[in-house]
Protein backbone atom coordinates (compact mmCIF):
# COMPACT_ATOMS: atom_id res chain seq x y z
CA UNK A 1 0.00 0.00 0.00
CA UNK A 2 1.56 3.82 -0.68
CA UNK A 3 1.22 6.39 1.38
CA UNK A 4 0.35 9.50 0.35
CA UNK A 5 3.55 10.66 0.46
CA UNK A 6 4.75 8.19 -2.24
CA UNK A 7 6.11 5.69 0.54
CA UNK A 8 4.96 1.97 -0.53
CA UNK A 9 4.41 0.46 3.04
CA UNK A 10 5.48 -3.60 2.20
CA UNK A 11 6.96 -6.02 4.18
CA UNK A 12 11.12 -4.75 3.44
CA UNK A 13 9.84 -1.13 4.57
CA UNK A 14 7.66 -2.10 7.85
CA UNK A 15 10.53 -3.86 8.84
CA UNK A 16 12.71 -1.17 9.27
CA UNK A 17 9.18 0.64 11.41
CA UNK A 18 8.66 -2.25 14.03
CA UNK A 19 11.51 -4.21 13.79
CA UNK A 20 15.06 -2.48 13.08
CA UNK A 21 14.25 0.33 15.94
CA UNK A 22 14.24 -2.53 18.61
CA UNK A 23 17.29 -4.42 17.28
CA UNK A 24 19.73 -2.58 19.83
CA UNK A 25 17.73 -3.59 22.80
CA UNK A 26 17.72 -7.04 21.85
CA UNK A 27 21.76 -7.09 20.83
CA UNK A 28 21.90 -6.35 24.55
CA UNK A 29 19.94 -9.62 25.25
CA UNK A 30 16.52 -7.28 26.15
CA UNK A 31 13.18 -9.62 25.72
CA UNK A 32 10.28 -8.07 23.14
CA UNK A 33 6.74 -9.19 23.29
CA UNK A 34 4.52 -7.19 21.12
CA UNK A 35 1.62 -6.89 22.96
CA UNK A 36 -1.96 -4.93 21.36
CA UNK A 37 -2.03 -4.30 18.11
CA UNK A 38 -3.99 -3.98 15.33
CA UNK A 39 -5.68 -1.00 12.57
CA UNK A 40 -7.92 1.96 12.59
CA UNK A 41 -11.25 0.27 12.18
CA UNK A 42 -12.14 2.37 8.90
CA UNK A 43 -9.58 0.37 7.17
CA UNK A 44 -10.00 -1.45 4.06
CA UNK A 45 -10.37 -5.18 5.14
CA UNK A 46 -7.94 -6.27 2.40
CA UNK A 47 -5.41 -3.96 4.04
CA UNK A 48 -5.99 -5.18 7.13
CA UNK A 49 -4.84 -8.71 6.55
CA UNK A 50 -2.06 -7.83 4.23
CA UNK A 51 -0.63 -5.86 7.25
CA UNK A 52 -1.22 -8.19 9.65
CA UNK A 53 0.46 -11.29 7.19
CA UNK A 54 3.72 -9.19 7.24
CA UNK A 55 2.95 -7.56 10.85
CA UNK A 56 3.65 -11.21 12.14
CA UNK A 57 5.16 -12.63 9.51
CA UNK A 58 8.14 -9.96 11.09
CA UNK A 59 7.57 -10.80 14.57
CA UNK A 60 7.93 -14.67 13.90
CA UNK A 61 11.37 -13.79 12.40
CA UNK A 62 12.56 -11.95 14.78
CA UNK A 63 11.73 -14.64 17.02
CA UNK A 64 9.43 -11.48 19.41
CA UNK A 65 6.61 -13.01 20.82
CA UNK A 66 2.95 -11.97 20.44
CA UNK A 67 -0.76 -12.45 22.14
CA UNK A 68 -2.38 -15.85 20.74
CA UNK A 69 -6.05 -15.93 20.05
CA UNK A 70 -6.68 -12.88 18.28
CA UNK A 71 -9.84 -12.61 15.95
CA UNK A 72 -9.42 -10.72 12.91
CA UNK A 73 -12.72 -7.95 12.83
CA UNK A 74 -14.43 -6.61 10.54
CA UNK A 75 -12.54 -3.22 9.84
CA UNK A 76 -14.48 -1.15 7.19
CA UNK A 77 -18.12 -0.87 6.11
CA UNK A 78 -19.35 -2.67 9.33
CA UNK A 79 -22.66 -1.97 10.21
CA UNK A 80 -22.52 -4.03 13.20
CA UNK A 81 -21.83 -1.62 16.26
CA UNK A 82 -19.82 -4.67 17.63
CA UNK A 83 -16.69 -6.22 15.94
CA UNK A 84 -17.74 -9.50 14.11
CA UNK A 85 -15.29 -12.41 13.09
CA UNK A 86 -13.84 -12.89 9.22
CA UNK A 87 -13.61 -16.21 8.48
CA UNK A 88 -10.63 -15.26 6.61
CA UNK A 89 -7.07 -17.02 8.03
CA UNK A 90 -4.00 -14.97 7.89
CA UNK A 91 -0.77 -17.46 8.04
CA UNK A 92 2.97 -16.20 9.58
CA UNK A 93 5.54 -18.52 8.56
CA UNK A 94 4.18 -21.95 9.97
CA UNK A 95 1.34 -19.83 12.29
CA UNK A 96 -2.49 -19.45 11.95
CA UNK A 97 -4.69 -17.11 12.97
CA UNK A 98 -8.31 -17.65 12.55
CA UNK A 99 -11.16 -16.16 13.60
Amino acid sequence: MKADNGTLWDKAYLKTRIIDPWLPLVRMGVPVHVGEFGCYNKTPHDAVLGWMKDALSLWKEAGWGYASGICVAKSAFSTASEPTCNTRTIRATSSTVKC
